[in-house]
Order: structure tokens, then sequence, then C-alpha cells
């Protein structure tokens, strides 16, 4: 049997979640972000979706991959691994 997936009618707050991650996640990584993204069913006004607030972090350069892993571990969010194999590192945020 698979994993049960919880999905919840869409929450007003989820765009507030987010700017206020986005505003720690930039003051954390500074100058070695190059964007950071709302992405997933909770940046899409009015969707029902899992109740997780996604975001992607780009950092300017694929050396400053450690560093960054660094940061965002320090300040308390748990590493997930890279799901995929491709590089791409996600980290979960419990309590933003």
């Amino acid at each position: 049997m698979g994993t049960l997936v919880k999905i919840v009618p869409y929450n007003a707050d989820w765009p507030r979640l987010y700017r206020e991650t986005q505003d720690r996640l930039e003051a954390l990584l500074g100058e070695i972000a190059e964007g950071i993204e709302h992405v997933g069913s909770t940046a899409v006004p009015g969707l029902a979706a899992k109740p997780y607030i996604d975001i992607d972090v780009v950092l300017k350069h694929s050396t400053q991959m450690e560093d960054g892993r660094a940061r965002m571990q320090a300040a308390g969010l748990e590493p997930r691994g890279s799901r995929h194999g491709d590089g791409v590192f996600a980290f979960m945020l419990r309590d933003p």
C-alpha cells in the first residue's frame, strides 16, 4: 500500500508563510542565493494542496552548495537529501 497523502483546502496564510520563510532564507543565505521561489501546489491561489510550503533556492554557483547546506542546517532546516539524484537537495522547515 502506498503512502497516504493529506490534501487540505486552500489556506490564505500560505503566501504569508512563504514570504516569511523567504525573508529568513534571504537573510541566512545572503550573497550566495541567486533566487528563492514559492513552488508546488501551495503557490497556486485557491488550489487544495498538501499543507507544505515548497520553496526552491537557487545558488549563484554549484561550488556554494556545501556552504548553503551548512547554513540552512545550522538554522534548523532538516536536510532531506537529493531525492532524484540530480544534485537538487531538499530541506524541511518544520515551524516557519
